[in-house]
């Protein structure tokens, strides 16, 4: 009785590390060395920059820059006496 459950828990074990050397693994080798990089603009509003910043943070942002908008009256008057 003892040799049926051994050989159960060598099959068990041998079908896991297959899965494990031939799936698993074969996907991270197909990701690797395959690089993409993603620059994202997103324009709102004053009191939605916080929340935005936060949720690109939860989701691994690698940076982040925050710029002012051009104005509307710098744009019509762009030199003043």
């Amino acid at each position: 009785m003892g040799a049926d459950r051994c050989g159960g828990g060598f099959a068990l074990g041998f079908l896991i590390d297959l899965y494990i050397n031939k799936v698993y693994k074969k996907n991270k080798r197909r990701t690797r060395g395959k690089v993409s990089e993603v620059v994202l603009i997103v324009e709102c509003e004053n009191n939605q920059v916080e929340w935005v910043e936060s949720l690109l943070w939860e989701h691994l942002a690698l940076g982040l820059a925050k710029i002012k908008p051009h104005s509307a009256e710098m744009e019509a008057d762009p030199v003043r006496p």
